[in-house]
């Protein structure tokens, strides 16, 4: 059963979701530079997105990013019941297809918006 869409399109919710980010950053203990790929963003925006000063209005590349990188944490929690396990899976060698041996963290910041896609489609099929 596939994890629903995080729905992002209320500017509301801007802080909101960039705050649940960094959370995310956070678990999976990436770095600056890290965030800066996922989110497509260089590292002014990101350091001010950090810094809890987002504006209401998000680009929608970045909206369509955060939504695939929350849907991936989402997925990893359901699948894994150990909170560390979750986190950690995205360092893990991958010998899946999709992988080809590398971690799927690293397919991710490839830096493509089609790299987020990939992963959180492959975890959404992983759920059934």
């Amino acid at each position: 059963m596939a994890v629903p869409p995080v729905d992002l399109g209320t500017s509301d919710s801007a802080r909101t979701v960039l705050r649940s980010f960094f959370k995310v950053a956070t678990a999976w203990d990436l770095s600056a530079l890290d965030q800066e790929t996922l989110l497509g963003v260089g590292k002014s925006t990101c350091d001010i997105w950090r810094d809890g000063e987002a504006t209401a209005a998000l680009p929608a590349d970045t909206l369509e990013r955060l939504g695939y990188i929350l849907n991936i944490y989402a997925c990893l929690h359901s699948l894994f019941r150990v909170r560390e396990h979750a986190d950690r899976w995205l360092r893990q060698p991958n010998n899946a297809p999709a992988f080809g041996g590398p971690p799927a963290l690293e397919r991710m910041l490839g830096g493509r918006l089609d790299d987020l896609k990939l992963v959180a489609d492959y975890l959404d099929a992983q759920m059934g």
